[in-house]
């Protein structure tokens, strides 16, 4: 409803790859106010098979809200698969959760990413008692599966607000679930808290 592209039910996105499929919230990072896409069930139940596939998603930003998620939020929706293949998810910027991605409302998803690169992302800000968490990707809910493979989290910063409660993970911050990394690097990521590749 305000600028970001919402996925509410089943879909595969497929680009032509990601040098030449972009998908912006803004020409430039650090200026847009709004994320670039939202997937979100249209009820708390819902179950949605999502794939996006040879693009690249950059340049997103919630400006000041404490949103979860700048390139992309996944929202509410229950026993849901996600699938990011040959996906760059880049500088995005974030005041809160999950610079690049965030998986933040479903129940028990399933999340695969694979042959991708997440970089150059950033949560935190200036804002008085903001939390940062997950620069690269942020992983909130208790139970559930994230499979990376093939995959490069590089280059993402977590930092502190004025009060921040936390800055954690750099490249990834997990709640919850299993998390399964298969052939995929974590490197030069930062927190200025702790966690700089993975809390």
């Amino acid at each position: 409803a305000g600028g970001d592209f919402d996925i509410r039910s089943d879909v595969i996105i497929n680009g032509s790859g990601a040098g030449t499929t972009i998908v912006q919230s803004n020409a430039a990072p650090g200026v847009a106010t709004e994320r670039v896409f939202h997937i979100v069930g249209t009820t708390a139940t819902q179950v949605m098979n999502v794939n996006i596939n040879n693009l690249t998603i950059r340049n997103g930003g919630n400006g000041t809200n404490l949103l979860a998620g700048a390139g992309v939020r996944v929202g509410q929706s229950n026993l849901s698969t996600y699938t990011f293949d040959h996906v760059v998810i880049t500088d995005n910027r974030n005041p809160t959760l999950g610079g690049g991605l965030a998986i933040s409302g479903p129940t028990t998803p399933t999340v695969n990413i694979i042959d991708s690169t997440i970089s150059n992302n950033t949560c935190g800000s200036a804002i008085a008692s903001s939390d940062a968490r997950g620069a690269g990707l942020a992983y909130l809910p208790a139970a559930g599966t994230v499979n990376i493979t093939n995959s490069t989290i590089t280059g993402n910063t977590t930092q502190p607000g004025i009060t921040a409660l936390n800055a954690l993970g750099g490249g990834v911050y997990t709640q919850g679930g299993v998390m399964t990394f298969t052939g995929s690097t974590l490197s030069n990521n930062t927190a200025t808290v702790t966690g700089a590749g993975l809390s």
